[in-house]
Parts: C-alpha cells; sequence; structure tokens
C-alpha cells in the first residue's frame, strides 16, 4: 500500500515537521513504519542497529533478502535516518560507506562485485541510493557515481551501460530492462521542477520530501523498486 495512504504511517511522518520533537527517534519511528510497509517480513529480515563486522559500526536498519532455497540471508538495503537539526543530508552517503564499506566490499571480494541499495532520511527528506562494492569499475567505464552511490533515480546512459557489459551478449537486453523498471522520474529538468533537490557531493536531483504531494508516487515507486528488484541485477558481476 502506498505509504501516505496509510493514517496511521502519515500521522509519524506529518508530526516530524508539524511537531516540537526534533530527536532522531521521531524520524525512526516513520522510517521503521516505511521500511516494514515495503520490506514484506516473509521476504526479508529487518534488524535495528546491526553492528557490522570489522567496523564496529551499526546503520539504523539492515534490510536482508531471504533466500528461501537455501535458508540464508544476504544484504539487500541499509537505512541511515537523522534528526531534523544537526549535521547536513549531504553528508549521509559518507556516513553510510563508512558504516558498511568494509561488509561490502567482503561480500565484493567473495562474490567479484556486489551491490546493494541504500536508503538516507533526514528529517521528511529522503534520497534512494544504488551502492556498487567495486565502484572503480563505474569510474572506468565512465559512470557517474560519488564513492560508489548512484542515485536511484539516476539514468545510467546508453553507452556507459554498454561499456561496462562489455562483449556480454545480452547488454542491450539488459539495458531495456533496466529503463523499463524505472517508472519513476529521472529526467534533472523534470526533477527541479517539482522542486526535488540535489546535494554538493551528488548533483543530480535525489532528494525527495515525503510530504510533497508531487513526490510522493516517485517515492512509492522507488520503494517498490527497493523491495521487488535484485541491486545486483543493475551492475553484472
Amino acid at each position: 500500500m502506498k505509504y501516505f495512504n496509510i493514517p496511521a504511517l502519515r500521522a509519524t511522518i506529518t508530526r516530524i515537521r508539524d511537531g516540537n520533537i526534533t530527536h532522531e527517534h521521531c524520524i525512526g519511528t516513520a522510517g521503521l513504519g516505511l521500511t516494514r510497509n515495503y520490506f514484506p517480513l516473509d521476504k526479508f529480515a529487518i534488524t535495528s542497529e546491526q553492528i557490522q563486522e570489522f567496523t564496529r559500526k551499526k546503520p539504523d536498519f539492515s534490510m536482508e533478502k531471504f533466500l528461501p532455497s537455501s535458508s540464508t540471508f544476504i544484504p539487500h538495503c541499509f537505512v541511515e535516518i537523522k534528526s531534523i537539526i544537526g549535521r547536513s543530508i549531504n553528508n549521509i552517503p559518507d556516513q553510510l560507506f563508512d558504516t558498511i564499506f568494509v561488509t561490502m566490499d567482503d561480500f565484493g571480494f567473495s562474490t567479484g562485485g556486489f551491490s546493494v541499495f541504500m536508503l538516507a532520511m533526514k528529517g521528511t527528506k529522503i534520497s534512494f541510493y544504488v551502492y556498487n562494492s567495486f565502484g572503480s569499475l563505474l569510474d572506468d567505464h565512465g559512470i557517474v557515481n560519488y564513492t560508489g552511490f548512484i542515485p536511484l533515480n539516476e539514468l545510467i546512459p546508453h553507452d556507459a551501460f554498454i561499456s561496462y557489459y562489455g562483449d556480454f551478449p545480452l547488454g542491450e537486453q539488459a539495458y531495456e530492462f533496466y529503463t523499463r523498471d524505472l517508472v519513476f522520474e529521472t529526467d534533472p529538468g523534470n526533477l527541479r521542477s517539482l522542486g526535488v533537490k540535489s546535494t554538493e557531493k551528488i548533483r543530480h536531483p535525489h532528494v525527495f520530501d515525503l510530504l510533497n504531494e508531487k513526490h510522493r508516487d516517485h517515492i512509492h515507486s522507488m520503494f517498490r523498486y527497493f523491495s521487488e528488484k535484485d541491486p545486483n541485477k543493475i551492475f553484472r558481476f
């Protein structure tokens, strides 16, 4: 169900802006409600402040996808939540990177590369990212990124995508599937006209507002993408 059609969930988001509580837990309540709505318990395990091996740091929420065939879990999405006051949303990709890079690089080295979804939330502002543990591969093929992060709503250009796929015979088909599934706005001009913001470190407009009526359907579609798609299918490993 769309998050803004659920009265209790909508109220937890509205009180972030209208209430007088600025603590992080207020945003965390809304963040937990959003994850529970879009990441069903029969497919995902959601862990609060899961300590990452080696770094001992902990993202606010970690989503692991359950694989019934092997009864195992693999990293799928990490969430970082910040209060209205304090550090800018500009810094959240850096904090996410510092928190999980060892974990993701470990998967990357064992699999030849690994991607995961990332979600940043500060107040009612929200951003969706795809993180590639082998960010240098993106640089090599001209795919614009920030330390391995690409906004989910930033369309990877055709030539860069095909370059990344190299001689893989289904590269064109992979790109067709990739673009077909982006059922939310990706054009920078259109995004700016909707009031979607960029950041100092990532210039593509990708900071949405959960309470902005013009953003709601796009946010819902990006949440659906996160819950239904495999981040490793965007970049072939």
